[in-house]
């Protein structure tokens, strides 16, 4: 029973990370500029163009939804993570990392759009686990909009948002809501 209920979980955790690697496009595709997206960048876009809110290291408020925010890292070796990072980026030099809080009011997905090159993970609510992306796009040559993932959450919910492998002591983000029936 142990033995099916393990493979049974696999199976759903192989079919669920195919599922998002379908919706995402092909590595070669995401070399382009801001207009190369196929993801609707445009409020992220028009949220860009305004002043970032500054956030400090030590913020335990949940960030800014629907409103770009600069959030202040610290040395990542001073930082405690909640999980592993995902990855690691390869960075000459000192790299910086920071954990948040951010809230989910409602169903839906959480598309968070960074500014650099960072590696962030959503960590879910009392589970503590890392939330799988449902979809992700890149664009090398955008200027303002590095790449924007889409995460499943569940409403009412605190998740941890977990930035590591920044090669700078700030990084800009822009964290909005959307319905589950909204596109990417």
């Amino acid at each position: 029973m142990i033995l099916r209920l393990a493979i049974l979980t696999a199976f759903a955790f192989c079919a669920s990370l195919a599922a998002a690697a379908e919706k995402s496009r092909p590595m070669a595709e995401m070399h382009g500029g801001c207009e190369n997206y196929k993801a609707n960048i445009k409020l992220p876009l028009e949220l860009w163009g305004k002043p970032a809110e500054q956030v400090a290291a030590s913020a335990k408020s949940p960030l800014a939804l629907n409103k770009r925010v600069s959030l202040e890292l610290l040395a990542q070796s001073a930082v405690s993570f909640v999980q592993k990072p995902g990855k690691e980026f390869p960075i000459k030099g000192k790299r910086f990392a920071g954990l948040f809080s951010v809230r989910a009011e409602k169903d839906g997905f959480l598309n968070v759009a960074s500014g650099s090159r960072v590696w962030f993970d959503l960590i879910g609510g009392s589970s503590k686990k890392i939330v799988d992306a449902s979809e992700f796009e890149m664009q090398t040559g955008c200027d303002k909009i590095a790449k924007i993932v889409r995460f499943p959450v569940v409403a009412k919910t605190d998740y941890i948002f977990q930035v590591s492998s920044s090669a700078e002591a700030h990084a800009d983000f822009i964290f909005i809501p959307a319905d589950r029936d909204q596109a990417f």
